[in-house]
């Protein structure tokens, strides 16, 4: 998890540089690997089980493949969207996603920590999910836009972090 907010504050520094391409490959790359983080942490608190997996983590991860189909035809059909920046943003759509998933699967939690990471994984899809459209929707960036980006985002990073602390917890218990 140290390694995710590691990442995370480097993605942060890279994406507060100017726009160019470089700079948007280091953001989302540090950022996708924070997920990767993210995702092995939350496998590691997982038993695999199989009545968890088919009765939440399945359709969760089904609504996730869809979302990501759905969002990635609606950005990369706006006006302008950078030929470039295709497969990065599918990429990292599907890290994210993983990242999602894995939160799902967590068995070997206490009950309150797996419902705030999962909630923290799902904000953080909610706020990439505004930032995506403020970067590439023509028209869709404002000052609320960028407070809702900036509250959602640390929220989910908030959330995920208290789940941690709230593992250690049942760790010791």
């Amino acid at each position: 998890m140290a390694l995710g907010f590691l990442f995370s504050a480097m993605g942060d520094s890279f994406l507060m540089q100017n726009d160019s391409l470089l700079f948007f490959i280091l953001g989302l790359g540090s950022f996708a690997i924070a997920h990767v983080f993210f995702t092995i942490a939350f496998f590691k608190n997982s038993s695999f089980n199989k009545k968890l997996f088919w009765r939440l983590s399945f359709p969760l991860a089904t609504c996730l493949i869809g979302y990501d189909v759905f969002m990635y035809i609606y950005l990369t059909n706006q006006d302008g969207f950078p030929e470039d920046k295709r497969i990065p943003v599918i990429a990292y759509m599907l890290v994210i996603s993983a990242m999602t998933f894995a939160a799902s699967m967590r068995d070997k939690t206490s009950l309150k920590s797996y419902i705030v990471g999962l909630v923290g994984a799902c904000v953080f899809v909610a706020s990439d999910s505004v930032l995506s459209n403020s970067i590439f929707v023509p028209g869709f960036s404002c000052k609320l836009v960028s407070l809702i980006i900036m509250v959602t985002y640390y929220s989910a990073e908030y959330l995920i972090f208290i789940s941690s602390l709230l593992h250690y917890d049942y760790l010791e218990e």
